[in-house]
């Protein structure tokens, strides 16, 4: 399949396993350069192998907004600049307590909200920027994270 991807720098948060790793893999099956991050270096070491030379892997916790920005730019710097930004992360936090619903925020929104920040300048110049925002299928279907009778019982 040609997507039209041959040559795009891509930049992919939550990278190492799961959705975000397939969307890393169908970007080098495209032909693009990849950067990634994830928070456990293990899994950024595992996966930087399994890629090839055509992705570079951080580790970054999105919740740290400094190092969100210092890893966008060094991603930016390595590759010439950016056109494609996927920021995939999520807490999956599901629960009633506030804490949860902070861990979630921060990760889920604010980290989002980070790399896309950051990232602005180096799309400002690119003639292919592109900005693809993954959300969760709770956004329409009720389940265990959005039903809040299983939160706070029955009224």
């Amino acid at each position: 399949m040609d997507l039209g991807l041959k040559g795009k720098r891509v930049l992919v948060s939550g990278a190492s396993r799961g959705i975000g790793r397939a969307i890393v893999e169908l970007f080098l099956q495209e032909g693009a350069r990849v950067e990634f991050c994830a928070r456990g270096q293990g899994g950024v070491e595992r996966a930087t192998a399994a890629f090839g030379d055509q992705a570079f892997g951080t580790a970054v916790d999105v919740t740290d907004a400094q190092q969100v920005t210092q890893w966008v730019s060094a991603a930016a710097e390595r590759m010439g600049g950016l056109d494609i930004v996927v920021p995939n992360v999520s807490a999956l936090a599901g629960g009633e307590d506030l804490e949860t619903w902070q861990r979630a925020f921060e990760t889920d929104l604010l980290g989002s909200a980070a790399m896309v920040k950051a990232a602005l300048p180096a799309l400002r110049d690119s003639q292919a920027a592109s900005i693809v925002l993954i959300s969760s299928v709770s956004g329409r279907e009720v389940d265990m994270f959005a039903d809040p009778v299983n939160w706070f019982g029955r009224c």
